[in-house]
């Protein structure tokens, strides 16, 4: 299929299949059934008349904004505000942190950070992704995914201001204008259609009683989803062969448009074709367990909103999906909560993140993931796993004022114990960690194997360097998905696999996690795994990796490096930019942070430290980027970067403790017995000898001791 598909891309397919052209002076009537006249007012009348329903009901608008009110408070009310008062002035959000000026009207080929321009007159295919002249195209479509019609929506509802509604469809009218049909970037991917489409529904339903909706701009509105809905039905080969979120996003384009729009003569075969593309996407692209096949928590939510978006669309005009759709997406829901911390809303920023936010319905920051988790629970299971905050505005809007009348089940921590993509979590609200460990089954997105998230009242301490951007200088914060700025090991500056073109990884390694251990009265969980990306060495290397949690805040992870030769080993610990203070002759650096100090010291097996070369930096960006962390697309702040580096003949193990505890004054090593002594905390780890079936033995706290026996995966 693939093959096929690549001859018609070479021949010139999409030229001929999608010509360009002009709108029609009534676009509309080119899509609408025959019955329909050319006025379009007895169109709108049909549709209000007919009216299938949505989300939020807009004749309940008054209740709507009282509660609005009441969940935003003063300061969110202004915030909302003032955010569409922007737009009004040509201020338009990047990736829900940047803001760029496009003027108003938009010009909507600009990259404003540039000022480098897309062609508005090429057919889309000529548009790269990526070139001298636009830069990243990302920053072309992102206005053009339209977030602005969500705030134009919510300002709308909240002050009843008629020029909130009138902005947004001005902008509609501004983008047909620099935009007929084939023509530019925003006609390029069927997904950014899809996300536009959803976002014009969503603004549609919110200001349908406005002044500024007439029977013309209905009609105009209608015409414009039409043909772009025909644009994404007819290539939807192409993002069905990437096997991404591309396809589902493309699937809730059609459905929606299928059941919202009834008069549209396509309607029931759109409808049908995204009902078809949801429930295979479900099989194809979510796993059993709820994992998602982008190995991306930022993509993961992308993915359930979506889904979220398209079941609600379904509920609540008595249409359904299948069992079998809604379990995978129930599965879904469960891992995403099981990757979200609570107190500070974050979730490790692992894989790819692109920056996409495709349904911002609150006040929240962009790195927020409890409105989706607050939604999408309350989806399978009716209650509220939240308290009170400013995501409670995404329940609102999607499931209405009775949400706030349900039962509230507090979330507790929700641990992920067994993932087909290699993701384990472990611990509680207090502290828990994240451990990747898996096989790759699907394309690899970071190499990132055994990589450790540690998480601390709220505060990553150890934390992901995320992305940046798809597109930017090659040997700068581009390789922050590689695996020296992951909190892992590198051998003799290797990667752990061969990097290949844009997003590819080459050469995939093989990991399994070989033990995991839980026990609720000594207060211990462990994990041990291990990879082969370094086996293809001269001399081969296999590093085996243990994540033991000890107590409520200490975290230990015990690294062997089993070889016969000697290597250069890079043992890296990323944290936040925090203010710190470093002792090297314990190899123990002290972070302050506003929930009190967390420690972390380095060791060998033997209890040496003056054998580690540490390097401790903030923002270091030599040789490698390191100290660089990016939570949002296109941005990157400094990070607190610790490599400790040893050269040595293998084997040899390194020990990383992570405590609230001052570790460095306690620690004791006798043979492979680590003793940390403390009134609250003290335990005993006893180790067996690197290249063993295990690396943990024995664990003793205070006067109980047991024999380490595992569950084998």
């Amino acid at each position: 299929m693939r093959g096929l598909y690549e001859v018609k891309v070479r021949y010139g397919w999409h030229r001929l299949m999608f010509k360009q052209r002009n709108w029609h002076d009534n676009e509309w009537l080119h899509w609408v059934t025959p019955k329909f006249s050319e006025d379009p007012g007895k169109l709108f009348d049909n549709w209000l008349n007919n009216k299938p329903r949505f989300f939020f009901d807009p004749k309940n608008k008054h209740n709507i904004r009282l509660k609005q009110t009441k969940i935003l408070g003063k300061s969110g009310v202004e915030k909302l505000i003032l955010e569409a008062e922007s737009i009004k002035r040509g201020d338009f959000r990047y990736f829900f942190h940047q803001t760029g000026h496009l003027g108003f009207p938009p010009d909507w080929h600009l990259n404003p950070f540039t000022s480098q321009k897309s062609s508005a007159k090429e057919h889309w295919t000529k548009i790269p992704m990526q070139s001298g002249n636009s830069g990243d195209l990302k920053y072309i479509w992102e206005p053009g995914r339209f977030a602005s019609a969500y705030t134009l929506s919510r300002a709308y509802i909240l002050t009843d201001r008629e020029d909130f509604a009138e902005t947004f469809w001005l902008l509609i009218e501004s983008w047909e204008n620099d935009n007929p049909p084939n023509f530019g970037a925003h006609w390029k991917c069927g997904q950014e259609t899809s996300l536009r489409i959803m976002a014009w529904c969503f603004a549609l339903f919110a200001v349908v009683d406005s002044n500024s909706t007439t029977p013309e701009r209905f009609a105009k509105l209608l015409g414009l989803i039409a043909a772009q809905a025909d644009r994404v039905a007819a290539d939807h080969i192409y993002s069905y062969l990437q096997q991404n979120n591309h396809s589902i996003s493309e699937g809730v384009g059609l459905y929606i448009v299928g059941v919202l729009f009834p008069q549209l003569s396509n309607s029931k075969k759109w409808l049908e074709i995204g009902k078809n593309i949801l429930e295979e996407d479900a099989r194809r692209l979510i796993h059993d367990d709820g994992s998602f096949i982008q190995k991306s928590n930022n993509y993961h939510r992308l993915m359930l909103q979506d889904y979220l978006y398209a079941i609600r669309i379904a509920q609540v005009n008595g249409l359904s999906f299948s069992k079998e759709m809604l379990l995978r997406i129930n599965k879904a829901a469960d891992f995403m909560i099981g990757m979200l911390d609570e107190r500070s809303g974050q979730s490790p920023n692992i894989g790819a993140n692109d920056g996409a936010l495709i349904v911002p319905l609150n006040n929240c920051d962009y790195s927020d993931f409890r409105p989706i988790c607050s939604c999408i629970n309350y989806l399978f299971y009716s209650d509220r796993i939240l308290g009170n905050g400013l995501w409670d505005e995404d329940l609102l809007w999607f499931f209405g004022l009775e949400t706030f009348d349900s039962n509230r089940n507090l979330v507790k921590r929700r641990n992920i114990s067994a993932c087909r993509d290699g993701y384990y979590t472990s611990g509680d609200e207090v502290s828990w960690a994240l451990f990747k460990c898996g096989g790759f089954h699907d394309r690899p997105s970071h190499a990132d194997m055994l990589h450790v998230d540690i998480w601390w009242r709220g505060i990553n301490i150890a934390c992901d360097a995320g992305t940046y951007q798809y597109f930017a200088e090659p040997e700068r914060y581009l390789a922050l998905h590689s695996t020296y700025c992951h909190n892992t090991i590198v051998v003799d500056e290797n990667e752990q696999m061969e990097r290949g073109p844009r997003f590819m990884w080459m050469k995939w390694l093989k990991a399994s996690l070989r033990h995991k251990y839980g026990d609720s009265e000594l207060g211990i969980e462990s994990f041990e795994g291990e990879h082969d990306g370094y086996a293809c060495l001269e001399d081969p290397v296999i590093h085996r990796r243990a994540l033991v949690k000890c107590g409520l805040e200490t975290w230990v992870v015990i690294d062997d490096l089993l070889g016969l030769d000697i290597h250069q080993i890079d043992l890296h610990w990323l944290m936040p930019e925090l203010e710190y203070k470093f002792y090297p002759e314990q190899n123990n650096i002290v972070v302050s942070t506003s929930e009190g100090d967390y420690s972390l010291s380095i060791y060998t097996n033997s209890g040496e430290s003056n054998l580690i070369n540490l390097k401790v930096g903030v923002g270091d960006e030599a040789p490698k980027p390191r100290g660089k962390i990016s939570h949002y697309y296109g941005d990157v702040e400094p990070g607190l970067s610790i490599n400790a580096q040893i050269r040595s003949k293998l084997p040899l193990r390194l020990i990383s403790f992570f405590s609230s505890v001052d570790v460095h004054k306690t620690l004791s090593f006798r043979e492979s017995e680590i003793k940390f002594d403390d009134p609250e905390y003290g335990y005993t780890l006893i180790l067996n000898q690197p290249g063993s079936d295990k690396i943990l033995k024995l664990f003793d706290r205070k006067l109980l001791t047991k024999e380490i026996n595992y569950s084998n995966n």
